[in-house]
């Protein structure tokens, strides 16, 4: 009987230490997915926005936000212009808690997912001797069901204009 007890508690120990192991590679593996989910709308939001900063011909003055939150960012391209049309112009601005790419005669186009917010958005004129914006940008996840699973990037870049 003794004999019988010791294998049960043994048999406890293990199954309780194997249950606490696949717990918490279960809340590991949800919060790698929030933190990928943050990173990957991050990383895509910033390239989207260098990339068209990187053709642009010059900020269109009249609409732009520099030094606030939420910001705005207009350019003048002359890549991808309307019909009869020298230029286009592209603005990235906040819509809801989303970032959004507009484009002159288009729709805005959500950059970020559904699944996390922008809660930061600041664009600077740094001055050189070619025109750069630094960008400010912070996401956070939405929906986390605890602290544990929520997640937040601060990025910031900066990209000269291409003249």
């Amino acid at each position: 009987m003794i004999e019988m007890l010791v294998y049960l508690t043994i048999l406890v120990i293990i199954m309780g230490t194997i249950v606490i192991f696949g717990v918490m590679i279960i809340r590991t593996g949800a919060k790698i997915k929030v933190n990928a989910e943050v990173m990957d709308n991050g990383r895509r939001a910033l390239n989207i926005m260098a990339y068209e900063i990187k053709k642009a011909q010059s900020i269109y003055s009249p609409t732009i936000v520099f030094d606030a939150n939420p910001g705005q960012l207009s350019l003048e391209q002359s890549v991808s212009q309307p019909a009869e049309e020298t230029k286009t112009y592209v603005d990235f601005f906040k819509c809801g808690d989303r970032l959004c790419l507009k484009r002159e005669d288009e729709d805005a186009l959500n950059i970020t997912s559904d699944k996390v917010r922008v809660t930061n958005l600041v664009f600077s004129k740094l001055s050189n001797s070619t025109p750069s914006i630094q960008i400010s940008l912070r996401i956070e996840s939405l929906a986390a069901p605890s602290p544990y699973y929520s997640s937040s990037v601060d990025l910031t870049t900066t990209v000269d204009l291409g003249l």
